[in-house]
């Protein structure tokens, strides 16, 4: 996500409240101009790992190993969002995604992350 409040940041917002499966679980890097904007949607937790290591990027390995350890750890029975930057994006799935788009993974029964698709909420 970029730091400035792009059309993209509002237009996920009101993707996310589209009718349908309710996205209850949020969890955003520190960006505060998101977690503002997805505050209205539903709760939401920092988690730290998702905060963009661009400037540093020593602890890109580091910090995804630390992603994959907490998500092999997750109920993944309801929708969990998680809102990060490209570089994290990338690492975790090989997926370089414009701002605002959504990258859907799936974990398989062996831990393994893969990538089902995204969408483009523009």
């Amino acid at each position: 996500m970029s730091r400035e409040p792009k059309g993209s940041i509002p237009n996920l917002a009101s993707w996310l409240s589209l009718p349908g499966p309710k996205m209850e679980r949020f969890r955003p890097s520190d960006l505060s101009v998101l977690i503002e904007r997805i505050r209205s949607i539903g709760p939401v937790t920092k988690l730290p790992v998702l905060n963009s290591f661009f400037q540093s990027p020593e602890r890109g390995n580091r910090q995804t190993e630390a992603l994959q350890a907490w998500l092999a750890n997750q109920d993944l029975n309801g929708p969990l969002v998680l809102v990060t930057h490209q570089v994290n994006i990338a690492a975790l799935t090989g997926v370089y995604p414009e701002s605002g788009e959504l990258v859907v993974i799936a974990r398989s029964k062996d831990g393994k992350i893969s990538t089902v698709g995204s969408i483009r909420t523009d």
